[in-house]
């Protein structure tokens, strides 16, 4: 099935092709919207491929998405984690695909963005309520947990200093996350939007440090973001108060 002049194909065992077609059509919508507003896929094939992958539900390359079986032998009236995993793999084909980033030093720059954008785009594909479950589910939940266990962490941490008890998946996945959000918030859509589209633009087949995507979102709004950029990134002092307060205006801009 052809986006623009990107063929994507899914491949899948015989028993999951209903599943497979929810993917491809879930997936060109995906890649139609991600392409609208960060910039052209460079590619002109993508593939979904079926394969028994162990603790992850996903794993994207450029050009090529493995996808865990289990996801695909899914119920059909139960395939949030399905897509929530395609939107996420699909957002790597630019975060940490074709704009790169250090992701073993800073894993919140790849897969927080990722995971930020794809809720984004769930909203615009799906709506307001498949994008909210998802934020919830994926992002607010397990990071909260962390805060009622062992209290927060800073994000901004390499993957040979994570520390036991704050596991770096949730750092960077959940808490990133939200800070990205968070900054959404603070800057309005529209300037967040722009600044990643010139960040993807300046760092095609790149590597980007996190100066250059905290100078995009300020050139981007005319803000300093400082304060803000080390509060979600860079220190161990958010609440749980603090993510109860920001997730509802969050939810008020999807």
């Amino acid at each position: 099935k052809a986006v623009g002049d990107t063929e994507v194909a899914v491949h899948v065992a015989p028993e999951h092709l209903a599943n497979g077609q929810h993917v491809l059509d879930l997936a060109t919508a995906a890649l139609a919207y991600y392409d609208s507003v960060f910039g052209p896929y460079l590619y002109d094939e993508l593939d979904f491929v079926e394969t028994p992958l162990s603790l992850a539900y996903g794993v994207s390359w450029s050009g090529i998405l493995f996808i865990d079986s289990g996801q695909l032998a899914l119920p059909a009236d139960s395939l949030a984690s399905l897509d929530f995993t395609i939107l996420h793999e699909i957002g790597h084909q630019w975060w940490g695909g074709t704009v790169g980033a250090n992701s073993n030093d800073h894993t919140w720059m790849v897969e927080g963005l990722t995971n930020a954008t794809a809720v984004l785009a769930q909203s615009a594909i799906a709506g307001q309520q498949a994008a909210t479950d998802s934020l919830y589910g994926w992002i607010v939940g397990p990071y909260l947990n962390l805060l009622d266990g062992s209290g927060d962490a800073v994000a901004d941490i390499s993957i040979f200093d994570q520390p036991v008890d704050a596991p770096l998946s949730t750092l960077a996945y959940g808490k990133g996350a939200l800070g990205f959000l968070a900054i959404r918030i603070a800057i309005g859509h529209d300037a967040f939007m722009q600044a990643l589209s010139s960040y993807a633009d300046e760092f095609l087949l790149g590597i980007a440090d996190p100066d250059d995507l905290l100078a995009a979102f300020e050139a981007a709004s005319g803000q300093g973001l400082d304060d803000l950029w080390v509060y979600w990134f860079q220190s161990a002092v958010t609440t749980r108060a603090d993510v109860e307060e920001l997730v509802p205006q969050i939810v008020a801009t999807l």
